[in-house]
């Protein structure tokens, strides 16, 4: 399953990303989850789990 959601900004870290998003959603981001940047979307893998 593929989460999108927007980009906040070119410049944040994943840090920041992480909590500019609790802000507005209940999602949890994790640094085990892979983010890709494109066409200024994040696209959040919601599945995937830590090797």
């Amino acid at each position: 399953m593929l989460t999108i959601l927007p980009l906040f900004s070119d410049s944040h870290t994943l840090s920041q990303i992480d909590v500019d998003l609790h802000q507005s959603t209940p999602i949890y981001i994790s640094q085990h989850r892979s983010i890709l940047v494109k066409h200024r979307l994040y696209i959040i893998n919601a599945d995937h789990t830590a090797d």
